[in-house]
């Protein structure tokens, strides 16, 4: 759906909102906002607050919903989906994780990071065709430190030296 206009609610008595719509003057003054898709003229989503101030959202699925409506509802980024692309800082806001790299000669092929009870929390495989990386498999695991909660397979491709594609599969 491409959204190609959007329609103020003033100027409809019918929604309460009788005073006129100036374009110069009240851009950023809209008390509620249709946006409608490109064929029709149904209201696909409406963005107003209600009566008691909150803003509130109005899709063809469902609504009216608050943000915090909203962000209850959702999933979000969860702690174990972070740890998938970012280094553990804490499951609990404080230095919590160790971490150790195991070499190969000069190329990393493990890393872990373990909960301070030792179990392990996350793990980086590397796997190389030469001197070239061309697979890391990145687990992350469950507080028992062996169930694997959630795990992504990058792999590259280089032509010559040149690498030419990344690719990454969202395994668990």
């Amino acid at each position: 759906m491409a959204i190609t206009r959007t329609l103020p609610l003033k100027d409809n008595p019918t929604e309460g909102y009788e005073e006129p719509f100036n374009r110069n003057v009240d851009a950023l003054d809209t008390r509620g906002e249709f946006f409608q898709n490109d064929v029709s003229n149904d209201s696909t989503v409406v963005v107003q607050r209600d009566v008691s101030n909150n803003l509130t959202f109005l899709d063809g699925i469902g609504g009216p919903y608050t943000l915090a409506q909203l962000a209850a509802s959702g999933t979000g980024v969860t702690y174990m989906e972070f740890l998938l692309d970012c280094e553990p800082i804490a499951e609990t806001g404080a230095n919590d994780s160790t971490y150790a790299a195991t070499y190969s000669g000069n190329k990393i092929t493990n890393e872990e990071w373990r909960r301070n009870d030792a179990t392990l929390l996350k793990s980086i495989a590397y796997t190389y065709t030469g001197n070239k990386l061309t697979t890391e498999v990145r687990k992350v695991f469950a507080a028992n430190g062996s169930t694997i909660v959630a795990q992504v397979t990058w792999t590259y491709v280089y032509t010559g030296n040149k690498l030419t594609s990344a690719t990454m599969i969202r395994n668990t």
